[in-house]
């Protein structure tokens, strides 16, 4: 019993040495980073179920043809009263985190600002028209339209798309900045919001 606690010293001493302060911050921010994603992601899935079951009830035709422009419409009042009106997103709040600016090329604590309004606006442009865009192709994808192009060049978009996605999401968890590729685009960092 002796020998297993005094090793488990040994490794739990050793790892306090390794994760210096910074370095704990820093997972601990990574996980509040993920917990704030996936909220947000259940926020406007709650949205967006409210909204498609008061539009289908008036009218289920209409959910089916406006489907992207009525979730395009949802994301953009998602963002105008949140990201717009310079507050992080909800599930953001729920953990305290605020997005920065990063400037500079090594980022430290102080290496950031607060993001200006041309910035949320390109910002807001690009998180609404992206998903919109997006969207739309699965959709014209799926149902056969003539405007997509071929089998193979969709399957190489695809591809190109997740790759991109998969390799942002490995740069976060390597660099720990950056939950998207259109937060690395805008150089948007989640921080601790200062009490």
């Amino acid at each position: 019993y002796q020998l297993v606690h005094m090793d488990q010293e040994r490794v739990l001493l050793s790892l306090q040495r390794l994760l210096a302060p910074g370095q704990l911050q820093s997972e601990t921010q990574l996980v509040a980073c993920l917990d704030a994603r996936e909220l947000n992601v259940e926020v406007f899935s709650t949205l967006w179920e409210s909204l498609a079951a008061t539009v289908s009830s008036i009218n289920p035709r209409l959910l089916q043809v406006l489907e992207a422009e009525l979730r395009a419409l949802l994301r953009l009042l998602y963002f105008a009263f949140s990201v717009g009106v310079g507050r992080p997103f909800p599930g953001d709040v729920y953990q305290n985190l605020t997005y920065r600016v990063d400037v500079g090329n090594t980022v430290s604590e102080g290496d950031s600002v607060i993001m200006t309004r041309g910035r949320r606006f390109l910002y807001g442009c690009a998180y609404v028209l992206g998903h919109y865009l997006l969207e739309r192709y699965q959709t014209m994808r799926y149902t056969g339209s003539p405007w997509v192009p071929s089998a193979s060049s969709a399957e190489m978009i695809d591809n190109l798309l997740k790759s991109m996605e998969s390799l942002n999401f490995f740069l976060f968890f390597l660099m720990r900045k950056y939950r998207n590729p259109l937060e690395r685009i805008f150089r948007l960092r989640l921080r601790r919001a200062e009490t």
